[in-house]
């Protein structure tokens, strides 16, 4: 009579742990800020700095509509993020 037991607290653990060892795995964001500069997509420069879009990157404006490079004016303010390997994951401009 004790086995079903043990099963049932083995199924309550992993259900309330997983969650817990999910977000253990996942990378803390932080979002950089600098002035962006297009030079030649996916070539970037954004506060001095020469860095490269991640495929698939998006620029993003305040109202949470995706832009194309070229629609985007030198130095325009920006906040963005990097992925696990150093490249640009999303721009987004900051509002004025």
């Amino acid at each position: 009579m004790r086995r079903p037991l043990t099963v049932r607290r083995s199924v309550v653990a992993a259900i309330v742990f997983w969650p817990l060892a999910l977000a253990a795995q996942q990378p803390e964001r932080r979002e950089l800020r600098g002035k962006l500069t297009v030079i030649q997509w996916p070539l970037v420069e954004i506060g001095g700095k020469r860095l490269y879009a991640a495929p698939g990157a998006r620029i993003v404006n305040t109202n949470k509509l995706t832009l194309t490079p070229n629609m985007v004016a030198p130095d325009t303010r920006v906040t963005y993020e990097l992925d696990g390997q150093g490249q640009i994951r999303v721009i987004r401009i900051a509002a004025p």
